[in-house]
């Protein structure tokens, strides 16, 4: 489920207790210059050791705003407009509202076994904080802040005690770079990012069966003899295994194996069809 608050309100409440617990000077961007840059919210802090303990970083020496604009300007071959220039930054935040994910049923569910958050990693978005961070990573700290709570109350209960930020999970950009989501269950740094899935084509088990097209003189008299049909199977089941992109590096490895037995076709083919097993599940019985 979503969280039950919209992001604007936490990043409101972030931002003011980012203004007066940790005497942070910061400056939100509005939604045309958030969308040339990719963050929210740019702030200066030298002072509050506190803050930078729970962003798990040093401090650091920060730099003029305007160098990163001029920077993005040239890079998009853009103006922006109504931003402070002449601001020193050390801390770029991009807010995320976060999904709480309380079912098995979902696929990184595996990576905790437990309810857990996570939030989506916008790739237009993401490849403009990493231009950030590849030039001026050394000086500023470009990070995802998002909350460790789903409800209102916990918003409310969380903005009323001054603990928005201490209950906040972040994650550099550099991290989440080439992911499409990031998920995490408490408070802090630590998080597990995942990857766009990728499709595999299924293994089409017709194919497999019906290795008569794949074997060249199969005759009935192979099926009278156990030996030359097995042997002939195990090769035709390879020959069609290794056609798919999917296992080619196990058939690689299967190959191998197989060289070290070459005289022994029989034991061969019983090595090809035990192997085949274990990769698609298949259980090969022969009458």
């Amino acid at each position: 489920m979503q969280a039950e608050f919209e992001e604007k309100t936490y990043e409101n409440f972030f931002n003011g207790e980012l203004d007066n617990k940790y005497k942070s000077f910061i400056y939100p961007i509005g939604q045309v210059a958030e969308g040339i840059l990719g963050f929210d919210c740019c702030a200066y802090t030298k002072e509050d050791k506190e803050l930078w303990k729970i962003l798990e970083s040093p401090p650091l020496e920060g730099l003029e705003f305007k160098k990163i604009a001029e920077k993005m300007e040239k890079n998009l071959n853009c103006r922006i407009k109504n931003i402070p220039y002449e601001m020193r930054i050390n801390l770029l935040f991009q807010y995320k509202r976060p999904e709480y994910i309380e079912t098995y049923k979902h696929k990184e569910w595996n990576n905790w076994r437990k309810p857990y958050f996570r939030y989506t990693i916008h790739h237009k978005q993401q490849n403009l904080l990493m231009e950030i961070d590849k030039y001026f990573g050394n000086n500023v700290l470009t990070i995802y802040a998002s909350p460790a709570f789903y409800t209102q109350k916990d918003l409310i209960e969380a903005k009323n005690k001054g603990q928005i930020i201490i209950f906040s999970n972040f994650c550099e950009v550099s991290k989440l770079d080439g992911h499409n989501m990031n998920t995490y269950v408490k408070e802090g740094t630590h998080s597990i990012a995942c990857s766009r899935p990728k499709f595999i084509k299924n293994l089409n088990l017709k194919d497999v069966l019906d290795i008569e097209k794949h074997i060249e003189n199969f005759s009935d008299e192979l099926y009278k003899k156990n030996k030359n049909f097995i042997i002939k199977f195990g090769k035709g089941i390879l020959f069609v295994i290794q056609k798919n992109k999917y296992f080619q590096e196990l058939t690689n490895h299967l190959n191998t194996q197989c060289q070290l037995f070459n005289q022994y076709e029989l034991l061969n083919s019983y090595i090809i069809l035990n192997e085949v097993k274990k990769m698609v599940g298949l259980q090969w019985l022969i009458t």
